[in-house]
């Protein structure tokens, strides 16, 4: 009985832990700069990460899900504004110029003056 108390709150920890794990692994690999050498990486590594960062969002829910109070309350609206704007600052900042970048470099383009702007 012991072992399956343990295994049940084991469950919700490595749930909670595994996306900013996981994130902070693949941080890791994240290029330093946005160059038509990496670019491929880079747009690849946004897409992986898309729906990582809105598990961040639900993570936040998951810890507040016993916390009664305004000041939870309002955490729980903010996870809602975080989880689509950062989506969309990600699908810009991440996919967008790593292939704006790779398709332009591919096709001889000069879309590097467009992406460092």
């Amino acid at each position: 009985m012991n072992i399956q108390l343990r295994s049940q709150a084991l469950l919700p920890l490595l749930g909670i832990a595994a996306a900013p794990l996981f994130l902070a692994g693949m941080g890791l690999t994240h290029p330093y700069d946005l160059t038509p050498a990496t670019a491929s990486y880079w747009y690849t590594l946004h897409s992986v990460l898309l729906p990582i960062f809105s598990l961040l969002g639900v993570n936040l829910w998951w810890l507040l899900a016993n916390i009664p109070g305004p000041w939870a309350w309002l955490a729980r609206i903010l996870v809602f504004v975080y989880i689509p704007f950062y989506s969309a600052l990600d699908v810009l900042a991440g996919i967008g110029t790593g292939l704006v970048l790779n398709r332009s470099h591919a096709t001889a383009q000069l879309g590097l003056a467009a992406v460092n702007f």
